[in-house]
């Protein structure tokens, strides 16, 4: 399992690190990620860890857009008002 999570890595990096995407893209283009990876994690864990596996990457995914958005807005409050 760990071969297939560490070749998500960089991907993920690439999708955090772009900061053109909207946070509803990013959240699509990662679970895009996930959904080329799902055949061979299925195959690897039971349904119930699959079903666990899913719900911490969901939260991971929400976690991360959360945090992009916390950042946005704290660099719009910095911001000189004209």
């Amino acid at each position: 399992m760990l071969p297939i999570l560490k070749a998500e890595a960089p991907k993920f990096e690439a999708i955090k690190n772009d900061p053109s995407p909207s946070g509803m893209q990013k959240m699509k283009q990662l679970h895009a990620i996930h959904s080329e990876s799902a055949p061979e994690l299925q195959k690897i864990l039971s349904p119930a860890h699959y079903q666990q596996l899913q719900a911490i990457r969901e939260a991971d995914i929400k976690k991360a857009i959360a945090a992009k958005r916390a950042e946005v807005d704290r660099l719009r409050v910095r911001e000189p008002s004209s």
